[in-house]
């Protein structure tokens, strides 16, 4: 069982090649309205007996609908691969000889979330060791980093990083880097057990996507050198 909610908008996913018995995520993440959606392999769908409408038919995928389905939110999934198919047309010549073994809209979306998944580990690592004059938080003393840190491991992490300052709150960095730098972040549990692992209630988190910028990237490190505690 394969949560896939955070690494979907940041890099190609094939459930076949994992091989998985089953795979969920949540459309917001890419992009798209709020609502789950589930892969699983048909045999096993099959022997599962999920809660459903009494009018609804017993065999899958339709016996794990409640009711009518969301015709909204199949519209905008499918406006977010009509937008990654049309970058994947931009970007063609540069990164699809990588992609082979697959035809059409596939292929398309495959090459996009390819060259998404190499330019996020470029920002990922500006994050890291830094972006133009500014350090970055590996070098930021007053910054505590939760989770894979080294830049040779970037290919095991998407470009989402949690961390702390050194006395100073959550919330009062969130607010000046806000406030001062234009910089929007959150501050939360984020409905994960991840802070609880680590001892804290909360962590802060930053989260790049395609369209972040690496002089974005060089204004959230100014903003948070800005921070050192004397």
């Amino acid at each position: 069982m394969v949560d896939a909610v955070h690494h979907v908008p940041h890099g190609p996913i094939d459930v076949q090649d994992i091989g998985c018995d089953f795979l969920v995520f949540s459309g917001y993440k890419i992009f798209s309205s709020h609502g789950s959606f589930l892969y699983g392999k048909e045999d096993l769908l099959k022997t599962l007996k999920p809660y459903k409408v009494a009018p609804a038919t017993n065999k899958p995928p339709h016996n794990w609908e409640w009711g009518t389905r969301d015709q909204a939110m199949f519209a905008a999934i499918r406006g977010v691969a009509d937008h990654l198919v049309w970058l994947a047309n931009q970007i063609d010549a540069k990164y699809g000889r990588s992609v082979k073994g697959y035809s059409g809209r596939v292929r398309s979306l495959k090459i996009a979330l390819h060259a998404i998944e190499q330019y996020g580990r470029d920002l990922s690592k500006a994050i890291l060791e830094g972006q133009g004059n500014v350090p970055g938080l590996l070098q930021m003393r007053h910054v505590k980093l939760y989770g894979p840190a080294e830049p040779k491991r970037l290919e095991e992490r998407d470009p989402t990083f949690s961390f702390k300052l050194q006395d100073m709150s959550d919330q009062a960095v969130v607010e000046h880097l806000w406030t001062k730098h234009g910089i929007a972040l959150r501050a939360d549990n984020f409905y994960s057990r991840v802070p609880e692992v680590y001892g804290v209630p909360t962590m802060i988190r930053i989260s790049l996507v395609h369209y972040n910028t690496p002089e974005e990237v060089e204004r959230l490190l100014k903003g948070l050198d800005g921070l050192d505690q004397p």
